[in-house]
Formats: C-alpha cells, structure tokens, sequence
C-alpha cells in the first residue's frame, strides 16, 4: 500500500472514532429508526490490482528476433462511490452504488534485443460500476451497527484498450460482496467502514475488476 493509500486508511479509522465520540446528547433505536434512508459517499482502494499488476514491469531480455516486448508503468484511479440504502427494517435495507475508478498506463515496445520501438504510447480504462444491493445487519445499536451485504450489476468498461480484443468499450457483469461492515454515527450524520471486494469478469480473458475495493471508507446522511 503506497503512503497516499495508507493515509487515508489512518483518515479513515480516525474519522469513524471521532464520528463515535462527538455524540454526547442521546439518541434512541426507535429515533434512528424512523430515518429509513441514507445516502453516502466514499473511497476504495485499488490495493489488489497493485500488487498482482506491479507498477513497473520489466521487459524480458529475449534472443534477438522478431518478437516485441513491453515495459508499462501503471497508475491506479482509486474507487469513489455514491450510494443509497433504504431500509426495510431493523436487519434488512435494499438500494444501489454507482462506482468510478481507472487505470493509467504507459507502454514501451521493445524487441528481443531490449531495444526501444517506436514512442511510448499513453492508455486508460475506467470501470462504471452501476449496482443494486442488499444489506443484512446482525447488530444493531443507536450508535453503531455491523453488516454484510451483497450485490449485482453492470460494469461499463471504456477506454484506449480495455482487453485482449483491444476493444474500446465492454459490457461486462459485476458483483459486489461486503464480509463486514460497520457503521458509526448519531442523529443524521455517521461513518462507515468495509471490507469486501468488486468481481468484474465474463471469461478469464476478460477480466476487469478481481477482489478489487477490498477496503471501503464513507461518509453518510440518514433522512
């Protein structure tokens, strides 16, 4: 995890304790439960790809023949989201996520001799993620709340070149798992903190998001 990452994971944590101890005056399960919806913004990491897809990859020094190489340095557009939750009842609440992040890129062609071909070129892709969900909370308190939830969409994947196909654009499934979740707040304001994962795939050719947005942070207003 690079020190931008790492500190907003410390922001994070930071922000749900302060969410935690700034609420003196009284709130009752029956007063929060009267405020049945919630919308929050937020952040994920992309701490999977960036580790598996490595920001510099080396080219490989191959006999000299024909065959091309690449080295490609990758930057990674952090997950940001919005989303919207209704709640059913006091363990049940149903709504949808719209998420946005991207990957960056720089390529070098090589030949077998490790020599440079042509110009680097520039690449991108950003994944929209549209998503209806389902949030199921086993605790539940005037303060804090755990969950787990689950979720399935689409994800618009658009850019320079966005797989094997060198396609511009690709429709593919999404589905979104939170292992656990917990929520902090009193009154209208609260914060959340998740750990889960986005899957993105239609073949193993075509894979655009794996265990990605493991870790979520958000902010939040119940209505």
């Amino acid at each position: 995890m690079n020190k931008s990452n790492l500190l907003k994971f410390f922001l994070s944590i930071a922000l749900l304790v302060c969410v935690a101890q700034s609420g003196i005056h009284a709130e009752t399960k029956e007063s929060r439960g009267e405020r049945k919806n919630e919308i929050r913004v937020g952040w994920g990491d992309q701490l999977f790809e960036t580790l598996v897809w490595h920001e510099t990859q080396k080219a490989t020094i191959l006999p000299p023949t024909t065959l091309l190489n690449y080295d490609e340095n990758f930057q990674y557009l952090q997950h940001y989201f919005i989303e919207y939750q209704r709640r059913h009842n006091h363990w049940l609440s149903y709504g949808g996520t719209f998420d946005f992040s991207g990957v960056y890129w720089d390529r070098v062609t090589r030949n077998g001799k490790g020599e440079q071909v042509g110009d680097p070129t520039n690449h991108h892709f950003i994944n929209l993620v549209f998503m209806p969900n389902i949030r199921f909370t086993y605790f539940y308190h005037k303060y804090v709340s755990f969950y787990s939830g689950l979720g399935a969409g689409l994800n618009i994947n658009t850019g320079t070149e966005i797989d094997y196909k060198q396609r511009k654009t690709a429709v593919a499934p999404v589905f979104g798992l939170t292992l656990f979740g917990v929520e902090v707040g009193l009154d209208h304001w609260f914060a959340s903190l998740e750990l889960g994962g986005l899957y993105s795939l239609v073949n193993t050719n075509e894979i655009y998001m794996v265990s990605s947005r493991m870790i979520t942070a958000a902010i939040g207003f119940r209505f």
